[in-house]
């Protein structure tokens, strides 16, 4: 029996599908399909309740497009919403041990990321630190309004590890408010939520009381499919038979995993009478309405909004029903379906109920308390095989998708179940691999964690094997070593040394009880008493081997390496290369270690260095001396570490000692004429260039005098233990407040991102906003840099470099004939500007702050550059005597000519927009100012322009001057960008944009 009520909102069962057409607009359908929901079939003849029926029609493909772009826009906020609501201090101090930058990893690899963490620390059970306080008890009570709420705020974010900030704090308070203004909810606002399928939020209570009747009766005639004649219909009596109505009624409400009493019941009555299709999903929905005990308490309400803004929805958005956040429910769910007896479901296909993990968890309650079971039942192969199939396919992160893409994975049919799991995993994949359409996002997703597993177990290992690990060992030989290894003491029932993790305390007693004779042995040997070669000894005695100088040696060499690549190998870094189709389980550990030194990231380098100079500026108790001796041994290391291994492999060779002194030789010796030092045989006379830089080794000879030279080891662990730890913290701080602002950026932001595939990242997101807002800040903010970090006595040298920019930009201009040129031109641009920021960092002169803007100067270098290979180009120069900022880009589009755009912002001429193409009189296009003074200058000046554009061998069409007051750089900019596409090079427009530039250099 199909039901159906004239007035009420339905889901359609005969939906045209429509062939063979160009554009989206409905005609008659060819044919129809049938779609059902369990319990009642469905017509679409009742009236529609929202605008959704209009969707679609007309629509041209390019709005269809716009669409689909505004999808990725809103998936990217969503991602970006989850950054800013839900990623505590404690997840970004993760993210950033685990290798993953949060400013310069893309979003979507941010959230995954997230997810995995708080995933892993609940399938663990540890407890969740929480988010560190930053407002203080009185601001929260002051902001909430009652002490109470405060309280019992801070403690559900603290549960969920949600930030408390005065954002955060703000949204809960106010969908409270709202909240509090629906203290009941009459069967009007029921029945409306309903027929809109909108879950008890305080927003949907909210609007339901004011949007819907009060009684909800209201609906058109009823009826019923009589017989087996498709389409008849006969009318339904005014009195409803729920007598007849029973079985269907019964079977919904099983369908829909609840219990058949009474309440049930009537709760299905209530949907039919009301005129609502009686069907799984409009039966939940009313039974989680009704569930809700309105008004609902303070404690009620922020426990459903912190697992809201845990799940990155805002609160006024919270379902009240929901007890649990996303990551839980996925978890649970995982661990409910695998504890599901096989024979679970052959009850459930002998009751001819629908094989649904809520049906299945139901029958084995009821076998598990003894109401009911499997017994007599033959196997049903069919079901058995389905759930299986389930356990093998389901894992936390596929849960996790679905429930947050809306999916009811407790409701949903087996069969199609098992289709969503998979391409929840591919999603999931992809996401994690960066790629879009890549058919070996799977194996890589796999390689990725295989490779972190054997890492790990590499770590656990026993330090023995490195008597048998060699340079040309890959990950994998070296973890069989060691898994090996491990049997064996295991089998043996013996304790061990771990290759990279701390030994108990009781362990350690034992092995310095066991080679307490250790620094004999080294003082026999004359060989330093450092832990490094007292593990070597260590080592070499659980191997049995002869302890003697060259076996140390070779033992410290490789622990260093195979140390050395598995600390480096962190997973953020491993993702990488296996992004970039680097296999690290194929390598040899010396082509590992070749491979990340390599990797450079002098961003990273230079906000890692801007913290440590914060941490040393913030630590009260250190002299100046013991400040520059710390500055001076961290630019020597990072020298050191910058010879790519040169250095050390050097020293290996000639058998010498590793000390610093003569370590320094050996860096002297492989990299002579780069270091600004000279050491002698005591490593105490030094020569310092005359650069008007205090050299490194003058800096640490303030700390270490020549009779004292401590080994790389030490020199790590000081600059390590340096600075006030708290500072360091308030460091993390200040980045985390920076991505935090950044992934807040408008949407214009993102679409511009977007327009030039530019991955979005925090990093991306504050670049493109300032360049948009007011790109000359950039240039001025070096120029005043590089003035700050003028040693005493350099003034004249650096006064020649002051005019760097300036010819660096106008070699860009002349380079304008075509894409390969100017392209080329830029890049060696950006390399110039960068080379001269990295030096400018980690030379002496420079703050923490101030070394911190030069790693965000050269990161919005790098951004700079990335846009020069999509023809957008942001050029310094000089307009009427006075530095500025021209951006220029190349636009093509879908049409036949492509177009110019040119930019920028002085105070003679005021902001100017131009926008040039080839038409068949040539060359067309317009210049608006935002000041009447800068269009008259400009047009007095045409002659100018024509005749540079002759130069070019340019015929002038028609080209026209504006006044445009409200003229606003930056939306010029966005509307140029959102019509560019891929285009073939356009020189002569290249070549006009320098015509143009040069005629307004010379106006």
């Amino acid at each position: 029996m199909n039901i159906v009520l004239e007035g009420a909102e339905t889901r359609t069962a005969q939906v045209p599908v429509n062939t063979g057409r160009e554009t989206t607009s409905y005609h008659t359908g060819q044919k129809t399909q049938s779609v059902e929901n369990a319990g009642f079939a469905l017509d679409i003849s009742g009236t529609v309740m929202d605008n959704s029926a209009y969707a679609g029609h007309g629509r041209t493909a390019e709005e269809i497009m716009l669409e689909a772009g505004q999808e990725d826009i809103t998936a990217r906020r969503n991602y970006m919403a989850v950054m800013s609501n839900c990623m505590s201090d404690e997840d970004f101090a993760k993210l950033q041990k685990d290798g993953f930058h949060p400013g310069s990893t893309d979003i979507e690899t941010v959230v995954t990321i997230l997810d995995h963490i708080k995933t892993a620390l609940l399938k663990g059970g540890q407890e969740i630190i929480g988010y560190t306080d930053t407002l203080s008890d009185d601001v929260l009570k002051e902001i909430t309004g009652s002490q109470a709420f405060a309280d019992e705020l801070k403690e559900q974010f603290a549960k969920r590890d949600i930030p408390l900030t005065k954002e955060n704090i703000a949204a809960v308070t106010e969908a409270w408010n709202m909240l509090a203004e629906t203290d009941s909810v009459s069967d009007g606002s029921v029945k409306y939520m309903i027929e809109n399928e909108l879950p008890p939020t305080p927003e949907n209570l909210y609007t339901a009381k004011y949007s819907a009747d009060s009684d909800g009766n209201r609906q058109g005639k009823g009826y019923y499919a009589q017989g087996g004649v498709g389409g008849y219909y006969a009318r339904k009596p005014e009195e409803i038979d729920f007598q007849k109505l029973l079985p269907q009624m019964e079977k919904v409400i099983a369908q829909a995993g609840y219990t058949v009493d009474e309440e049930n019941l009537n709760n299905a009555r209530w949907l039919v009478e009301k005129g609502i299709p009686l069907n799984t999903d409009t039966f939940s929905l009313l039974t989680d309405i009704r569930e809700q005990h309105l008004p609902v308490s303070y404690e009620d309400f922020i426990a459903a909004a912190s697992c809201a803004m845990a799940d990155g929805v805002p609160p006024s958005k919270a379902d009240l029903g929901k007890t649990e956040t996303d990551n839980e429910k996925a978890i649970k769910i995982m661990e409910e379906t695998a504890s599901i007896e096989d024979n679970a479901a052959d009850v459930i296909l002998a009751r001819d109920l629908q094989l649904t993990i809520k049906n299945l968890l139901a029958v084995q309650n009821e076998m598990i308390y003894g109401a009911g079971g499997g017994q007599g039942l033959s196997e049903n192969i069919h079901g058995r095989r389905l759930l299986e199939e389930i356990r093998l396919s389901m894992t936390v992160e596929a849960n996790l998708r679905l429930l947050r893409s809306g999916y009811q994975i407790e409701t949903a049919p087996l069969e199609e179940l098992i289709t969503k799991l998979k391409e929840a995993e591919e999603d999931y994949s992809k996401a994690l691999m960066g790629q879009v359409d890549d058919t070996k996002t799977g194996e890589k997703a796999s390689l990725y964690q295989e490779t972190l597993d054997i890492l790990k177990g590499i770590s656990a290992s026993p330090a023995a094997i490195l008597w048998q690990v060699s340079r040309t060992d890959t990950l994998r030989q070296t973890y069989s070593y060691g898994n090996s290894q491990r049997l064996a003491y295991e089998k043996a029932g013996e304790s061990y040394e771990a290759l990279m993790t701390a030994p108990r305390k009781d362990m350690g007693d034992s092995i310095r009880k066991a080679f307490r004779n250790v620094d004999d042995i080294l003082q026999d040997m004359d060989l330093e008493l450092s832990e490094e070669n007292r593990r070597a000894v260590r080592i070499l005695g659980y191997n049995r081997v002869e302890i003697s100088k060259e076996n140390i040696r070779q033992i410290r060499d490789k622990d260093d390496l195979l140390s050395s690549v598995v600390k480096e190998m962190k997973p953020g870094r491993v993702l990488n290369m296996i992004r970039e189709g680097v296999n690290p389980l194929t390598m040899s550990l010396e082509e590992l270690r070749n491979y990340l030194n390599e990797q450079t990231d002098t961003a990273n380098e230079i906000e890692s260095y801007s913290k440590f100079l914060y941490k040393l500026e913030k630590q009260n108790n250190i002299t100046s001396e013991e400040r520059d001796a710390y500055i001076g041994i961290y630019r020597l290391v990072r020298q050191i570490e910058k010879a790519d291994n040169a250095a050390l492999g050097a020293l290996w060779q000639s058998g010498r000692e590793f000390t610093l002194g003569n370590l320094l030789k050996a860096v002297r010796s492989s990299r002579r004429g780069s270091m600004d030092y000279s050491v002698d045989d005591q490593f105490g006379g030094m020569s310092v260039r005359e650069s008007g830089v205090e050299s490194i080794t003058s800096q640490i000879a303030k700390a270490y005098q020549s009779n004292h030279i401590p080994d790389m080891q030490e020199l790590k662990r000081l600059l390590e233990e340096a600075g006030d730890e708290r500072a360091g913290k308030e460091f993390d701080r200040m980045l985390y407040e920076e991505v935090r602002r950044a992934v807040k950026s408008e949407n214009a932001i993102l679409k511009h991102l977007d327009d030039y595939s530019q991955p979005v990242t925090a990093d991306h997101l504050l670049a493109a906003g300032n360049l948009l807002n007011d790109p000359r800040t950039l240039w001025q903010e070096f120029r005043d840099l590089q003035k700050k970090g003028r040693p005493q006595g350099e003034e004249q040298r650096q006064e020649k470099k002051a005019d760097f920019l300036k010819e660096a930009g106008e070699n860009v201009i002349k380079a304008l004939d075509g894409r390969e040129s100017t392209q080329k031109a830029y890049e060696g641009f950006k390399k110039q500007v960068q080379e001269v920021l990295e030096s400018m960092a980690f030379s002496d002169t420079h703050t923490a702050f101030d070394v911190k803007a030069i790693g965000v100067l050269y990161k919005q270098m790098s951004f700079m550059g990335n846009l020069s290979r999509e023809e957008n180009y942001e050029i310094p120069a000089q307009i009427g005597g006075m530095p500025a900022s021209i951006n220029l880009k190349i636009i093509h589009n879908d049409q036949l000519e492509s177009q110019v755009a040119i930019t920028f912002e002085t105070k003679a001429l005021g902001k100017t927009a131009a926008e040039f193409k080839m038409t068949e009189q040539g060359l067309s296009g317009f210049c608006i100012c935002n000041t009447r003074e800068g269009c008259k200058l400009l047009r007095d000046g045409q002659e100018l322009f024509e005749e540079k554009l002759r130069d070019e061998e340019i015929q002038t069409g028609e080209i026209y001057f504006a006044v445009g007051e409200n003229l606003s750089l930056k939306d010029f900019s966005l509307k140029e960008s959102a019509k560019r596409q891929e285009g073939k090079d356009s020189q002569v427009l290249y070549r006009a944009a320098r015509a143009f530039i040069e005629y307004v250099q010379e106006t």
